[in-house]
């Protein structure tokens, strides 16, 4: 019983430092492979700011490289494994983050930089929050609002979560059904009156555009990568107080967002 709340058996798998997210990964697959219906990730703040993390980990890679900005490119690719084991996970995964007072570099009205408080932000890498279907942000008194809801359940509430927040959100998850598109509908009978040689023309048409879209999300992760990049190098010490640099980097973040969109 937690809260007055009776949650039943649950099974406790306890990751100690180095705190890499392959850990969270493999115990993500664990509790697969047990059958498990749901996991709690808490929390996840650990995998990038405690020690092992890939804060960490990026520090030692510049370390022993002298260059800042090629480490990141070793941390990244751990990152987005990790991201990806919770998004295509068979099972529900609820996490946790700590969360922090967020700043921000801008220029006042006499073209001076100041540093403006954004208020609370999670600790994790930049847009973590982004990959959740709802995000829910918890005051002292355990008083929660979203600050993303993709089910719209809980836009514009302040409440106390209770076992029927859990109930309402499964409601949701579960409600959809996986259904043939239009489009495969169009699809299937028209193949089947081709000729062979014409099934094999439209077989290389499709692959030509598989290839072509590749290339194109291929180019879009190396972008969006880049761009997390710099949103990493801006909050480090040395670059924010250098303002030739900060201004260098937010150039080139402006042509990242002008080719993505």
């Amino acid at each position: 019983t937690i809260g007055g709340v009776n949650i039943s058996k649950y099974n406790v798998a306890t990751i100690t430092p180095p705190f890499e997210p392959q850990k969270y990964i493999n115990a993500i697959k664990a509790a697969e492979a047990a059958g498990m219906e749901v996991i709690i990730l808490d929390s996840i703040s650990h995998a990038w700011v405690g020690e092992g993390g890939l804060l960490d980990t990026q520090g030692k890679a510049a370390s022993k490289t002298g260059n800042s900005y090629t480490a990141w490119r070793e941390v990244t690719p751990l990152h987005n494994k990790f991201v990806e084991a919770m998004l295509q996970s068979k099972i529900h995964v609820i996490a946790t983050m700590r969360s922090k007072q967020e700043y921000a570099l801008e220029n006042n009205e006499k073209g001076k930089t100041i540093v403006r408080k954004l208020g609370m932000a999670p600790v994790q890498r930049d847009g973590m929050d982004y990959e959740f279907t709802v995000v829910f942000d918890l005051s002292h008194e355990h008083v929660a609002s979203v600050s993303k809801d993709r089910t719209s359940l809980f836009d514009g509430k302040y409440f106390v979560p209770t076992p029927e927040t859990g109930k309402q959100l499964k409601e949701w998850l579960e409600s959809g059904k996986a259904e043939k598109s239009e489009e495969a509908k169009e699809e299937t009978p028209s193949e089947g009156k081709l000729t062979w040689q014409q099934q094999k023309e439209e077989q290389a048409r499709k692959r030509k555009q598989e290839n072509e879209l590749k290339k194109v999300e291929k180019r879009i992760e190396e972008l969006e990568t880049r761009d997390k990049e710099i949103d990493d190098t801006l909050v480090l010490p040395d670059v924010c107080t250098n303002v030739g640099r900060c201004a260098e980097l937010s150039r080139e973040k402006d042509k990242i967002q002008a080719e993505l969109e």
